[in-house]
């Protein structure tokens, strides 16, 4: 019964401890893109950005970052 109660009991207060979690998110949410701008990552992600920042109420900035071979997102 000891055993039970010490495996319950985490469980029951982990869901109270999340709760003690700040809002998300306190920043604008990046939304890297790994390819150089203006191209057909771009032309999708700006659209899919604005429609995400819609969404959640929250604003997100699309990051261009080209190099890497796309290996940077």
């Amino acid at each position: 019964m000891t055993s039970l109660l010490g495996l319950a009991a985490p469980t029951v207060l982990g869901g109270r401890l999340a709760n003690a979690q700040a809002a998300w998110p306190t920043k604008p949410v990046k939304l890297i893109l790994p390819y150089a701008p203006g191209g057909s990552t771009d032309f999708i992600g700006r659209p899919w950005a604005d429609k995400l920042g819609q969404a959640s109420g929250h604003p997100f900035v699309v990051d261009n970052r080209g190099g890497a071979s796309g290996a940077i997102g």
